[in-house]
């Protein structure tokens, strides 16, 4: 930019100095006139150098003194200063230890789990418990798990396959405790206890057989039937076991044709009831 001023400067100046030079021509041209007048310069033929047309260019005031446009300065930050970190002085390596042999890993024993065991199932299904009796026995009933043996009081029962049991349980005057045990054949065992209530029942003698006047063809004959638990009974004078319910079995001979069975019962309070059965026997 500098140099371009300059420039421009030295032209304005080569400018103003032809133009004084243009101005000099001018002062001297009627001087020249005169010399025509001179018949001696006239004698001598002159030759007109015609004037030589000069270009003055028009230059532009140079502004004196111009300071050039100075570039202002983009500021540079500064370089931060590295900090060195001190260098550590190498510490002598130390020998590793020598690297452990990996212990096996043990292997887990599996122990496998047992099957689960059902539980033995005891459900009595009759009478139930604090049940009030009407008669002096009871038929004990429930369901067992299959193959599962029951006793009822100490005696076994019948039990069916799927489980189903039955037993006949005479019952005393007054509260009667009946034991139910289940056992399968692993020895799982389990028990319930029922509570049977028989009120104080009259003292009676029934016969279940022969039927009174009845015509058999065949001796012996069976005579059943039901009287107090704690009777003693007679049949024909021969005394007959009682079980705990009051029930009395025997087997009687017969004579060919008419025969008279007599049934005597004595109560353990002094009283005593009899019965006779008439039969005839056609064989």
């Amino acid at each position: 930019m500098a140099r371009i001023i300059r420039l421009l400067a030295g032209l304005s100046i080569l400018g103003s100095l032809l133009l004084l030079a243009a101005c000099i021509q001018e002062i001297d041209r009627p001087g020249a006139a005169g010399a025509k007048e001179n018949p001696q310069a006239d004698s001598t033929p002159t030759t007109e150098i015609p004037p030589t047309l000069t270009v003055i260019p028009t230059l532009s005031p140079t502004p004196a003194n111009t300071p050039s446009p100075t570039s202002t300065p983009t500021p540079i930050p500064p370089t931060p200063t590295p900090t060195q970190n001190p260098t550590p002085t190498p510490e002598p390596t130390a020998k590793p230890p020598p690297t452990p042999e990996p212990t096996p890993t043990p292997i887990p024993t599996i122990t496998p789990t047992p099957p689960a065991i059902p539980r033995l199932a005891l459900q009595v299904l009759g009478p139930v418990d604090g049940a009030t009796a009407s008669a002096n026995a009871v038929v004990v009933h429930g369901v067992t798990s299959p193959g599962a043996s029951v006793s009822v009081d100490g005696k076994p029962a019948k039990v069916a396959a799927d489980g189903r049991f039955r037993s006949e349980v005479g019952l005393f005057p007054g509260f009667n405790f009946i034991a139910v045990v289940a056992t399968d054949p692993l020895g799982n065992m389990e028990q319930k206890i029922i509570t049977v209530i028989l009120p104080s029942q009259p003292f009676v003698l029934e016969v279940d057989e022969p039927q009174d006047q009845t015509v058999v063809s065949e001796s012996p004959i069976p005579v059943t039937g039901r009287t107090g638990s704690e009777a003693v009974v007679s049949i024909n004078g021969r005394s007959v076991p009682v079980d705990e319910i009051g029930v009395f079995f025997t087997l009687v001979d017969l004579e060919p044709g008419a025969n008279i069975i007599d049934i005597l019962a004595n109560n353990v309070d002094g009283q005593v009831l009899t019965a006779l059965i008439a039969v005839i026997y056609r064989p």
